[in-house]
């Protein structure tokens, strides 16, 4: 209405003014009160008009991880990155673009309309907002940003954010995600921007269990386990189809079954059931992880238990397979098998 009202003021200003220029009628003809009238709605329109557009400006979010930036195109990503090395399915349904050169630099990008709607980034130095940057400890992100959210409020779901060794912000329509690293003196080792709609797309915590999402969980375990053994100077392992089968087994038993443990109900642990489907080593191992939403939680988990980190960065191991399952509740159990074959 006030938008309305000014806009009519301005239209018989002019219309005056056009009169002023027809007819030798001497401006100081003009009431002066009314004169001043108008000219304080122009720069009471004028002003609101500054506002509002300064106000727009800074409601968006200047969310980033390095060059790559929120709204950024595809192509203009692609310029910087290169061409991704592998598109997967994600929690968000929609995908994960995988960039990396070797495992090195590794970057994930999601795209909506082919605009950046989400990235992540592991085992590379990066800096993001208010300089936040790669391996700073817990304590300085929190003085910088602030205390982090308690409460996850999903599309469908409250998630109580409890886990160790990760943080979240929700600001402006962006949710920010840091990942730290106890072994390395708690310091920040990845991070994840997605904006809220792209976390609304997925209705529930996990997302609908397909055979696509679990071979592209699979997939993306498979490139987190060798950015972190590039990161620090290991040999990437191979896939090994052999034994994913005995990985993927393992956790479809614990899923259906209702276990999490290392040791079956028949009493066969990892060696037992490697030995079982003919797989003969020097050196083996296993981990399991259980309820992340995603293989990036699931990671940072392991990376954070000291057992499990072990056999990550075991510079024995030359092989690992990888085994997604998902329970009624679309719950997913991971199954990672180390192997070094004789």
């Amino acid at each position: 209405m006030l938008l309305r009202s000014t806009m009519k003021i301005l239209l018989l200003f002019l219309l005056l003014l056009i009169m002023v220029f027809i007819f030798p009628l001497r401006m100081m003809s003009l009431p002066d009160d009314w004169i001043l009238s108008v000219k304080d709605n122009v720069r009471e329109f004028v002003s609101q008009q500054t506002k509002e557009k300064s106000s727009t400006t800074n409601d968006v979010p200047k969310s980033y991880i390095n060059d790559i930036k929120l709204g950024m195109t595809k192509t203009a990503v692609d310029k910087l990155l290169g061409k991704p090395q592998d598109e997967l399915t994600n929690q968000y349904n929609n995908s994960w673009y995988v960039y990396h050169h070797h495992f090195d630099h590794f970057i994930l990008v999601s795209y909506e309309k082919q605009r950046v709607e989400g990235i992540y980034i592991v085992a590379s130095p990066f800096n993001s907002i208010k300089g936040v940057k790669y391996g700073m400890n817990e304590k300085n992100v929190k003085n910088i940003l602030g205390e982090p959210l308690k409460v996850f409020n999903g599309q469908d779901y409250r998630l109580k954010l409890d886990e160790p060794h990760t943080i979240i912000y929700l600001n402006k329509g962006v949710y920010y995600t840091y990942y730290f690293d106890q072994h390395e003196n708690n310091k920040l080792v990845g991070m994840k921007v997605v904006t809220q709609s792209m976390e609304n797309q997925k209705p529930r915590l996990y997302a609908n269990p397909s055979d696509e999402l679990k071979k592209d969980f699979e997939t993306l375990d498979y490139y987190l386990i060798n950015a972190d053994r590039v990161k620090y100077g290991l040999p990437a392992l191979s896939y090994h189809d052999k034994i994913s089968i005995t990985a993927f087994n393992h956790s479809r038993d614990m899923s259906e079954q209702g276990y999490f443990s290392h040791t079956n109900l028949e009493g066969l642990d990892p060696f037992d059931r490697m030995q079982r489907d003919g797989l003969h080593y020097s050196v083996a191992g296993e981990n399991l992880a259980y309820g992340q939403v995603s293989p990036i939680e699931a990671h940072h988990g392991l990376m954070n238990s000291l057992g499990h980190r072990k056999n990550i960065l075991n510079e024995k191991f030359e092989q690992v397979g990888i085994g997604v399952a998902f329970n009624p509740e679309n719950i997913p159990f991971y199954t990672e098998n180390y192997i070094t074959e004789n």
